[in-house]
């Protein structure tokens, strides 16, 4: 009897329950057993991540509902698929570097940006956003030596000047 009770606790117990027993006493002693659902194991699931993905991670600019855990897999996927490291890393820092001088609001996921393989595009800031621009009339002779564009030559006037220095901005 000893052995079967065992047993069927054994089955019982591989079912997610346990037994629990109760005493009752009386004029008899007798038990009585009840079965409980078991308490799932909460342990706290912490991913560790590589320093490489990590260094992705950080340069990538933030959008709601990116997954640190699905960019890391497709990290891992382009990888094993033979992609080289250094162009998903010069591509998220090209992108970010495009996010930042464009202001633009639609940003991707990581997860999507590897997946995608966005890295191998150019993104290149556009003219317009690089260009320099001109500061008041007063200001131009220290902004032209701050920038390395030439010095007004003398008896040029602010107008003139101002046109000297958009051609050299525009060579540029």
């Amino acid at each position: 009897m000893d052995n079967t009770f065992n047993l069927l606790k054994a089955w019982i117990e591989m079912q997610g329950y346990e037994i629990e027993r109760i005493d009752y006493t009386g004029h008899e002693v007798f038990y009585d057993y009840k079965l409980k659902k078991k308490p799932k194991a909460t342990r706290e699931k912490k991913t560790e991540y590589t320093p490489m993905f990590e260094a992705i991670w950080v340069l990538m600019p933030k959008r709601d509902g990116s997954s640190k855990k699905e960019a890391a897999k497709e990290l891992e996927r382009a990888l094993k698929e033979g992609v080289e490291y250094t162009a998903i890393h010069s591509g998220v820092m090209r992108y970010s570097k495009y996010v930042e001088a464009t202001k633009t609001e639609f940003v991707y996921k990581l997860s999507n940006f590897i997946k995608n393989e966005y890295y191998y595009s150019h993104w290149a800031i556009p003219k317009e956003v690089t260009r320099l621009k001109l500061p008041r009339d007063e200001d131009l002779v220290s902004f032209a030596q701050k920038h390395g564009l030439p010095q007004p030559p003398s008896g040029m006037g602010f107008h003139e000047y101002r046109k000297l220095l958009e051609r050299e901005i525009e060579k540029r």
